[in-house]
Formats: structure tokens, sequence, C-alpha cells
């Protein structure tokens, strides 16, 4: 690898600390957490890879660290670790994207506003119906803080989470462990004897007996 011309791209002098990155599947843009200033961060690339600031969108989570976008270009996921939420926004107008929802995420609290947990990572599905989100405890004191959690992607964008997270057992995870990264992935599962194949997207410690067409994660 070697560094692409015309970078690095500022976002000024002051420029607030950049966490996480997504670039969109239809044009040459690329999105990242302003974390230290609670905004998303908006640059363009060309076909050398020249990249160039083109400005922030405000958003109401505090700390958004990690992005991760629709397939089809329409919404922007981004993690807002301090308020353990997730920040959806509409790209509507690439280039600028507006909030529509902030979901706090359900499950234990350690504290009643929620600084207990700190929402890490966050994945979607190859369909792009669920986006899966790994929480971390901020206190060994109080492990159930380490979680996953499955949210159901409506078809504006908005999110909904419909079951209960996941509490990761100490016997998993440990107390004092930090769980931050999750992937999912697809997985092809043939019947034997009839030829039929189907694609399933399959979870680890997800609930359900119904394996087909559902969206699963799946954590490291």
């Amino acid at each position: 690898m070697t560094a692409a011309p015309g970078g690095p791209a500022s976002a000024g002098a002051n420029a607030p600390v950049l966490l996480g990155a997504a670039a969109n599947p239809r044009f040459n843009i690329v999105y990242s957490g302003f974390t230290s200033a609670g905004q998303i961060g908006v640059f363009t690339y060309d076909e050398t890879g020249r990249t160039s600031f083109v400005g922030t969108a405000a958003g109401t989570g505090a700390a958004p660290c990690w992005c991760t976008i629709s397939a089809d270009g329409r919404s922007l996921f981004v993690a807002n670790t301090a308020t353990d939420s997730i920040g959806v926004f509409s790209l509507a107008d690439p280039l600028h994207p507006v909030q529509i929802q902030e979901l706090p995420l359900g499950g234990p609290r350690g504290t009643p506003d929620g600084t207990g947990t700190n929402v890490f990572e966050i994945a979607l599905d190859p369909t792009g119906r669920f986006l899966f989100a790994v929480t971390q405890a901020t206190d060994p004191s109080f492990p159930q803080g380490n979680q996953l959690h499955t949210l159901q992607v409506a078809r504006d964008g908005t999110l909904s989470e419909p079951i209960a997270p996941v509490i990761f057992a100490t016997t998993d995870v440990p107390a004092n462990a930090h769980p931050q990264g999750v992937e999912v992935v697809l997985l092809r599962e043939g019947r034997s004897g009839n030829g039929d194949d189907r694609n399933t997207d399959r979870g680890h410690r997800n609930r359900g007996n119904d394996d087909r067409d559902s969206g699963r994660g799946h954590r490291q």
C-alpha cells in the first residue's frame, strides 16, 4: 500500500478526533465519525484516490465513532459510543447527510443514564434487514454491559430493537474484557437429497427456531 496523491485530507487546523469510516457504494464519498465534535465528516475522492474534505453533518448522539451504509446508499448508520445509541442519517443528498433518528439501545445499563454501557462497532447483514451492534461494559463490576444487539431496519432506514440483546456470559467474555468487533457473514446451506440451496444469514447467539431468511450476528 502506498499513500494516494493529495492526502491527507484535513478537516481544518483544529480537526476533531476521527474514528471509523464507511464508503458510499454509489458515489466517491467517504463518511467518518468526528467523535469529539458529535458530527459526521464527509469526504470525496477522485479516480486517483485524491481526497477532499466537504463538510460536516450534525448529530444528536455523543461520540459518533463507527459507521456503516446500506447497500443502496440511502442510509448511514452511526454508533454513538458515549450515549450508547445508533444514529440514522438519510443520504438522499449524499454530500449532506441528515439525521432522521437516534435510537437508544436496550438491555441492562449500569446507571440510569446508561453510562455503564458503550456501543462500539456495528454491521449490517447481507440482506440489509438487520443491523448488529456490540456493546461493552465500562466497569468490570457490571459485566452485563457486554451485549450483542439485533436491530431491525425498516424500509425508510429507521431502526427498532424488537428483541432483548444477548448478554455475554462471563464464562465466554470475562468481566474485564471489552468486546469491540462485530462481523456478519453469509453462509450457503444446502439441503441434502433435493438439490435445494438457500442463502441464510446466520448468527451467533441469536434466538429463534427458523433459520431461513433471518439476519444473524457474529461476535469476535
